[in-house]
């Protein structure tokens, strides 16, 4: 079997967009995760809010719901510095911000795969040039990435096992 720069150049662009398309779908993910939270906290933070006090207060003179209305209310103000001190909207742009970086990467690598499909005979020295700029892209954008509390090993393992469904029959 003879030896061709080719696949190198192919096998190399696949696992990049393969990354670049995990990379893109985590951060949907973890983008969906923050704004169910920012969501959530805000529509408790509001209900629990000195104009729902008088909700409150009405609910106070009413047996067994006086310790509904503090559990609400205990919730909703340690919702609050929980939303605040983890800087929720912050984190929901930095993911939406990766999550589009990533996406355009991926479709970058995407359209050099097509390339290599359209033309087997591909020029060898083009299209690892293309490649190594993409690479740098993606670094650069995978540097910007944060740790975060809601990327778990399970996530990971659920985006995963999603991108690997989604990219079965295409390489």
């Amino acid at each position: 079997m003879e030896y061709d720069q080719r696949d190198e150049v192919w096998n190399a662009s696949w696992l990049s967009y393969y990354e670049a398309y995990y990379q893109e779908l985590l951060a949907e993910r973890l983008v969906l995760r923050w704004q169910r939270l920012d969501e959530f906290s805000k529509v408790l933070i509001a209900l629990t809010a000195s104009s729902s006090a008088l909700s409150g207060w009405a609910l106070w003179n009413e047996p067994g719901f006086r310790l509904l209305w503090l559990i609400i209310a205990g919730f909703g103000a340690i919702l609050a510095i929980v939303h605040k001190s983890l800087d929720v909207p912050r984190k929901l742009t930095d993911w939406s911000s990766s999550r589009s970086q990533f996406s355009v990467i991926r479709i970058e690598f995407e359209n050099v795969l097509n390339r290599m499909r359209i033309n087997p005979n591909f020029p060898v020295e083009v299209l690892s040039k293309s490649l190594l700029g993409l690479r740098a892209r993606y670094a650069e954008a995978y540097q910007k990435t944060q740790v975060d509390a809601f990327l778990t090993f399970r996530l990971r393992s659920k985006v995963q096992a999603h991108l690997d469904s989604l990219v079965s029959d295409n390489k």
